[in-house]
């Protein structure tokens, strides 16, 4: 059963604090103000309580203008929302928290395996508050899946990404000694 079915806001942001989403991904979430989520976060400090610490003060989410950047992002977002395409069944009229919690276990752990024969793609890791940003996306038709003409690969793609990169998986095959991380060339036909 989900830590979320039948929480009240209280106990669902002190769980997303936890998990360690960003301020304003809690407070949508929730409903609680700036500061109440703040008052959760000091109560789980004075029970130093273990959060993650990555970004979860924060109360900007990010979309894929700053998610989908370069090649490696642009793999990493397509095998985030493939993971929640199986999990949600390519129903889309919500976002459930434990739905997102799910997504970013089968993530990681699809990104532990690939890591082991290809370990560029360890050079960064979508969290928990993006998880949710990227589906978001894909709840107001945002993003897609699109599937490449070449090949016939699916990949997740947004409306806001900053690379001009289609298909991440024909890009890669087809140069695989340009910079990856490389984002301040503006789009070239090749």
């Amino acid at each position: 059963m989900s830590k979320f079915r039948k929480s009240n806001p209280w106990q669902k942001a002190r769980f997303m604090a936890i998990d360690g989403y960003v301020t304003r991904i809690i407070i949508l979430e929730t409903g609680l103000s700036d500061k109440q989520v703040r008052r959760v976060y000091r109560n789980l400090d004075a029970e130093k309580a273990f959060v993650k610490r990555e970004a979860n003060h924060s109360t900007r989410t990010r979309s894929g203008a700053t998610l989908v950047t370069n090649l490696i992002s642009k793999i990493h977002a397509s095998y985030l929302m493939f993971s929640y395409d199986l999990i949600k069944k390519g129903c889309y009229d919500f976002i459930s928290m434990a739905d997102i919690e799910r997504t970013h276990q089968m993530y990681l752990a699809i990104i532990h395996e690939v890591s082991q024969y290809k370990a560029a793609i360890k050079k960064m890791t979508l969290t928990i508050s993006d998880t949710w940003c990227l589906a978001s996306e894909l709840r107001s038709k945002e993003a897609m899946f699109e599937t490449c003409k070449n090949c016939q690969c699916v990949y997740f793609t947004s409306v806001h990404q900053s690379t001009c990169i289609e298909c991440p998986f024909c890009f890669e095959a087809m140069h695989p000694r340009k910079n990856s991380q490389s984002t301040s060339k503006p789009c070239e036909l090749e």
